[in-house]
C-alpha cells in the first residue's frame, strides 16, 4: 500500500500499474477499505470525469492514471487500482489518499550523512502572512525550535526561505550527522499560543558512496604499489643481465670447454694462466667480473682423448 498527501483545495495523479497479461482488460477506480466491496468512481469505458475525477489508459506502458481534482478533507481515505478480469473477479492494488488542512510535507526524508537536504512545507492560502517555523521533537506543541521565516539567518547550518506567491516555505539543512536523525515539524504560527503543522522524519544514514569512493582508493594504491615493484623488477634483472654480459666480454681471461661431438676433442683455453700464481688466481669464472683481465699472451694448451664404452663382466 502507497500512501499520497495532498492539500485540501489541490490536485494529485496517481499512476496505477498493471501487469502485461491485463493490457486488454478493464480498469477503474474506487473507493473502500477492501476492493472486493469497494465503490466504483470511474472507470476506462467510461472515462468521462465524474465529480472531478478522471482515467486514462495506456495499455503500451503497462498503466492507467487516476487524477482527482478540488480534494477536501472528506475525499480522504482508502482507494483502489482495479483491473476486472474474466469471470468477474477482479484484482487491484490500495493506495491511501490523506486531504490535509493547514501545512504538509513528506513524511519520511532519507540523507547521507555529511549531505544536505532541502525540505518543502506547503500551507494553505489563509495562513501566508503568519509566521513559519521549523522544530525538532516529537510533538508539535513541546518542540524545540531551531529557525523562524522572522529571523531567516542561518542557525547551526539550517536556513530557511519563505515564497507566500507558492505557499510554500523550504527549510535547508546542510552537513548532516547522525544526531540530526529525528522528527521535525513544519509549524506555522497563528497566535503566540497556538500553532498548526505537519510532522517529517529525517534519516540520516551513513553514505556509501563515501565508503566506495574509499574501497576504489585503497584498491588504486595497492596496484600502483603493485605496479612500481614489478617495473622495479623487471628493470633490475635487465641491468643485471647487460652487466654480466659486459663483464664477459671485457674478461679474456675466462677459461671455456668446448666439446666436439664429432671428434671427440676438447680445447681448453687457459690464457689467463700465468706460471707460479695461486691457483684460484689462475682461472677467472665466467659468471664473474670481479677478476682483473690478464694478459692473453699465454699459450694455448689442446688436448684430444677418446670416449670409449667399457663393459663390465656379464
Amino acid at each position: 500500500m502507497s500512501t499520497v498527501f495532498v492539500q485540501s483545495g489541490g490536485s494529485v495523479t496517481i499512476p496505477c500499474f498493471y501487469s502485461n497479461m491485463y493490457q486488454h482488460q478493464e480498469k477503474y477506480w474506487c473507493n473502500g477499505s477492501d476492493w472486493s466491496s469497494c465503490t466504483p468512481i470511474v472507470r476506462t469505458n467510461s472515462p468521462k470525469k465524474s465529480a472531478e475525477v478522471s482515467i486514462r489508459d495506456d495499455p503500451g506502458q503497462r498503466l492507467f492514471t487516476v487524477i482527482m481534482n478540488n480534494l477536501k478533507i472528506v475525499d480522504s481515505g482508502y482507494y483502489w487500482c482495479g483491473v476486472e478480469i474474466i469471470g468477474g473477479s477482479a484484482v487491484g492494488t490500495r493506495v491511501s489518499l490523506s486531504v490535509t488542512e493547514g501545512v504538509f510535507t513528506l513524511n519520511t526524508v532519507t540523507v547521507e550523512r555529511g549531505g544536505s537536504v532541502t525540505i518543502p512545507c506547503f500551507y494553505d492560502n489563509k495562513y501566508r502572512q503568519y509566521v513559519k517555523y521549523w522544530c525538532k521533537g516529537s510533538d508539535l506543541s513541546s518542540c524545540t525550535p531551531i529557525i523562524r521565516t522572522d529571523s531567516p539567518k542561518m542557525k547551526d547550518e539550517v536556513s530557511i526561505t519563505n515564497d507566500p506567491a507558492k505557499q510554500v516555505f523550504n527549510v535547508t539543512m546542510n552537513n548532516l550527522t547522525a544526531v540530526d536523525s529525528g522528527y521535525y515539524w513544519c509549524g506555522v504560527e497563528t497566535n503566540r499560543s497556538s500553532a498548526v503543522g505537519t510532522r517529517v522524519y529525517l534519516s540520516v544514514t551513513e553514505g556509501w558512496i563515501i565508503e566506495k569512493q574509499s574501497l576504489f582508493l585503497y584498491v588504486g594504491l595497492g596496484l600502483s604499489v603493485l605496479l612500481l615493484i614489478i617495473i622495479i623488477i623487471i628493470t633490475w634483472k635487465v641491468c643485471d643481465k647487460h652487466k654480466k654480459k659486459r663483464a664477459m666480454n671485457q674478461n679474456p681471461g675466462s677459461t671455456e670447454l668446448t666439446l666436439n661431438p664429432e671428434h671427440e676433442f676438447a680445447v681448453i683455453d687457459r690464457t689467463g694462466i700465468i706460471k707460479g700464481d695461486p691457483l684460484e688466481q689462475q682461472v677467472s669464472s665466467r659468471c664473474s667480473s670481479h677478476h682483473s683481465v690478464v694478459s692473453s699472451s699465454k699459450s694455448v694448451v689442446y688436448s684430444s682423448f677418446t670416449l670409449k664404452h667399457i663393459e663390465g663382466p656379464p
